[in-house]
């Protein structure tokens, strides 16, 4: 993931802190740490149905919605990849 490219998946579940996401091509399965997401986005919460990601009143992404996931650098912290994730255009 870190050449840059977007690539394409599903958002297959929203647990404590983290978006469960699989992509198409590469086949794999990510962790996208809502964390790394409130830089853009605000302060983002887990709907109680555990099916929404909201920034505020307004739902930003749900489960079983196609994303579009990206490199946004890493976190100095933990060494790992940021990823942006965002909906795909319909």
């Amino acid at each position: 993931l870190g050449d840059g490219a977007r690539h394409l998946g599903t958002l297959m579940g929203l647990g404590r802190g983290k978006a469960h996401v699989k992509l198409d091509a590469p086949p794999i399965d990510l962790k996208v740490y809502v964390r790394h997401l409130e830089g853009e986005a605000g302060e983002l919460r887990v709907g109680r149905d555990g099916v929404r990601l909201f920034a505020g009143k307004d739902p930003v992404l749900t489960v079983g919605q196609r994303v579009i996931v990206e490199p946004a650098g890493r976190d100095e912290r933990t060494d790992r990849w940021r990823l942006r994730c965002r909906p795909a255009e319909a």
